[in-house]
């Protein structure tokens, strides 16, 4: 089975492009966390693993103590140096599309059917693309110092009436672009870690293990990939196939 797993930079490229955005507005997430970084990486992880929209906050500073655990044990042999979780400050969009009928009220003003979505989320500005494919363009501006999953967001965007489809709009990818991070999946027994980073001095994946229980962190292997698999066959690690799992979605857009 085909799994962009097998090409490492088409995933690093799809990840920077996915990255969680921060944008303004929503009661629940009125807590800022610019000060506390570990804090805001939690959220922004927690937000990624559970597909909500607010990540959740039980979640989060479970997520925060564990990788703060992670990072005290392994921190000289394993993780120095390794970067935490990239987010983008970026504007994000939605893209919702229209039955016709419903998107002429949508042009004259009339539809009020999303008012309380634009308002709960604070959206910044709407445009059009044309009359001809019914197309609106939420603009929730840069990032604030609050976390969305606006591929979450879309999905209460898609239930409104005359709506067609809603997600998040294309953003532009640089071939260049350098992107790590960090993301997580739940399991039986424990959670599992697997930090990541491309176009740095030290490429690869870095996959830990903690346990629901004792919550003790295990180091169960990193996969250097200097080449990025622009260079023939690799040999993959035995614990590669569990790995990929965690990275076979892309924070809410995939049905978990």
């Amino acid at each position: 089975m085909f799994s962009l797993l097998r090409f490492p930079l088409v995933v690093c490229l799809i990840l920077l492009a996915a990255t969680l955005p921060a944008v303004p507005g929503h009661a629940q997430n009125d807590v800022r966390d610019h000060d506390d970084i570990d804090l805001r990486e939690a959220r922004a992880i927690a937000m990624c693993e559970s597909g909500e929209i607010i990540p959740p906050e039980d979640l989060s500073l479970r997520i925060k103590r564990q990788l703060s655990g992670i990072r005290s044990k392994f921190k000289n042999e394993v993780l120095q140096g390794l970067p935490r979780y990239q987010e983008s400050q970026g504007s994000y969009v939605l893209s919702v599309e229209f039955d016709p009928s419903e998107y002429r009220r949508v042009l004259d003003g009339s539809y009020s059917e999303w008012d309380e979505l634009n308002d709960s989320y604070s959206v910044a500005r709407i445009s059009f693309h044309s009359t001809t494919y019914h197309v609106a363009y939420l603009n929730f501006g840069p990032g604030s110092g609050r976390l969305i999953n606006l591929c979450a967001l879309a999905r209460e965007y898609a239930k409104l009436p005359g709506v067609r489809r809603a997600e998040p709009a294309p953003i532009p990818v640089i071939p260049e672009a350098v992107s790590h991070g960090i993301v997580s999946h739940q399991a039986d027994r424990y959670r599992a870690y697997l930090f990541y980073g491309c176009g740095m001095s030290k490429p690869g994946y870095w996959y830990f293990k903690v346990e629901n229980e004792t919550e003790r962190p295990s180091f169960i292997g990193y996969f250097e990939r200097s080449d990025w698999g622009l260079k023939g066959p690799v040999e993959y690690p035995e614990w590669w196939d569990e790995a990929q799992s965690i990275l076979e979605f892309r924070c809410g857009c995939d049905e978990h």
